[in-house]
């Protein structure tokens, strides 16, 4: 039996079993406490008081009776002591306070009867005050003396020796349960030390990959830099790992993951973390410069790089790397923050993704690009303030063909800078923060320029939202058609804004996974496909399905030639 009962069960039940424990003894230890104070409060408080005030009203009673014997009273005052007493016993006898005492002790009951019977028997005598003092009113007299030594003898054996000994007997319990906890407590820190200890293990590893995550990473730098040793972080992602996710299916992106990882482990002299997603950071702790680090950079892309087989695919999962480094020969190095480093490794692979001719970069290849950017938003903020400031951008044109008409309709366009002739893509522009500045301008620029319609790309709902609001309303009445990748989910205001400009939309991607509105399928009037089928007949549905919804096709002239070929 015992085989079937792993080890994490086995501690799981012990748990339960000493948390039941305790909980129950806890609950049973707060009765007892509860019940003492109780006692305390019914016998030592209510019931004392009682006691006392019964004890103490009947002797006054004695006591006027032997001052009006003595004609050192008067008879109200005799009346008034001898209505307090009846009354005083009547509400021991009645109250709900003095329950527990009449149940747990018929004897004091009786006794306070019988006192009290015994003084309503004098009622007489107050009625016909000349009787006071006769022989048969001093025999009730001396009842009543008797009933209240009785009384008192009753009174004092409760109050000093149940009850306390009940009390007592709590307390022992009490005691005992407190060593009971102590065990418990001391039990429950122990396991709750190795599960703090097992916690803070699953919180730094990733739990696809077994490797550590951004939290151990972290940890580790910060040991290694307060240790003034060098480092060398190299940050890597896999290209294209996305489309496996989306062609393929996250089951095998998974697996891709599981693999790679096992690559990075294996590679000597190392520690592989997971940062998320398909990035992963591998530290390694020698001395390292940029020159030597690019050999090694060659070596380390052999080793993790690796084909994936399925029964149905053959992946290629190839890395894209960027590498920071310390030296801790160098004295200020020791100064850097762990999160600085690593985001220094990060600058870099996303440096890669900014030239994809390149599938590594260095930190300082990054620090030139920043540079660089800050030399170009110069020249954007120059051109935009100054008037007689030349556009430091060019605009480029791709012309749109009908495929039915074969028809250069409209122009597509983009920006290139004028120094360099490197790309100005939209993103750069929203990164920047001058994209609703910049954009207006260029589009004016552009329009002035040509004669055909143009079509302007966007990525997100976001830039053509936040382009309409930028754009004056003299440029929003000419002839541009916004083009998005497919019809993401917009929010009402974006809605309205199309609908009351009258936008004209255009889309790469006609197959969405949100429902198109009516009122925005009807500014959707072209379609823009990335490729064409492989063949004619493919070709000709797609036409007809856009004819279909009173759509109209519009291609680059790469793909109209490639149309041409298969209708020759």
């Amino acid at each position: 039996m015992s085989r079937f009962i792993t080890k994490p069960v086995a501690l799981n039940l012990t748990f339960i079993l000493l948390f039941t424990l305790f909980t129950s003894g806890f609950l049973w230890s707060f009765y007892l406490q509860k019940e003492n104070n109780q006692n305390i409060d019914r016998f030592y408080r209510s019931t004392n008081w009682y006691a006392n005030r019964m004890l103490y009203q009947s002797e006054k009673f004695l006591y006027q009776t032997k001052l009006y014997e003595l004609h050192a009273t008067e008879l109200n005052d005799l009346k008034l002591s001898y209505d307090l007493v009846w009354n005083r016993l009547q509400l021991f006898l009645e109250a709900n306070s003095t329950d527990l005492l009449r149940s747990e002790h018929p004897d004091v009951t009786e006794d306070v009867r019988t006192l009290f019977n015994t003084i309503r028997s004098m009622e007489v005598f107050f009625d016909h005050p000349e009787m006071i003092g006769n022989a048969e009113y001093q025999t009730k007299v001396a009842d009543v003396k008797s009933g209240l030594l009785n009384l008192n003898y009753s009174l004092s054996k409760v109050l000093s020796g149940t009850i306390s000994q009940g009390i007592r007997t709590n307390n022992e319990l009490i005691q005992y349960w407190q060593f009971v906890v102590f065990f418990i407590t001391t039990i429950f820190a122990f396991i709750l030390f190795r599960l703090s200890r097992r916690a803070s293990k699953l919180a730094e590893l990733d739990p696809l990959t077994q490797l550590g995550n951004r939290r151990a990473l972290t940890q580790h730098l910060r040991h290694q830099i307060r240790h003034k040793k060098p480092i060398t972080l190299c940050a890597i992602d896999l290209k294209r790992f996305k489309q496996i996710n989306d062609d393929i299916g996250y089951q095998i992106g998974d697996k891709v993951l599981v693999e790679f990882a096992h690559k990075l482990t294996t590679y000597p002299k190392s520690v592989a973390y997971r940062l998320g997603g398909d990035e992963f950071v591998l530290m390694i702790s020698q001395v390292a410069n940029q020159a030597t680090l690019t050999n090694w950079i060659q070596e380390l892309k052999q080793h993790i790089e690796f084909t994936y087989q399925t029964h149905e695919h053959q992946i290629a999962a190839t890395t894209r790397l960027g590498i920071a480094f310390i030296d801790a020969s160098l004295g200020n190095n020791h100064q850097i923050e762990a999160k600085a480093l690593l985001e220094q490794a990060i600058q870099a692979l996303n440096e890669t993704k900014q030239n994809s001719g390149k599938d590594y970069a260095f930190f300082s290849e990054a620090i030139d690009r920043i540079e660089q950017d800050q030399e170009k938003r110069q020249l954007i903020h120059e051109w935009l303030q100054e008037s007689n400031t030349p556009c430091p951008l060019m605009i480029r044109t791709q012309p749109m063909f009908n495929p039915e008409s074969q028809e250069n309709e409209f122009v597509s366009i983009y920006f290139n800078w004028k120094h360099d002739n490197s790309l100005c893509s939209i993103e750069w522009l929203i990164e920047h923060r001058i994209y609703s500045l910049a954009m207006p301008k260029l589009l004016e620029i552009a329009y002035q320029q040509e004669s055909k319609p143009i079509l302007l790309r966007l990525s997100s709902p976001y830039q053509l939202e936040q382009l309409l609001k930028a754009m004056p309303a003299s440029l929003l009445e000419k002839e541009f058609v916004y083009c998005l990748p497919q019809m993401m989910k917009l929010d009402t205001h974006l809605i309205e804004l199309i609908c009351s400009l009258s936008i004209c939309i255009a889309l790469e991607n006609a197959i969405t996974e949100h429902l198109i509105e009516k009122a925005i399928f009807e500014h959707v009037r072209f379609w823009t496909p990335n490729y064409l089928p492989g063949t004619y007949t493919k070709q000709q549905a797609l036409f007809e399905l856009a004819r279909a919804y009173n759509k109209t096709i519009l291609l680059p002239g790469n793909l109209i030639k490639q149309r041409d070929k298969l209708t020759v």
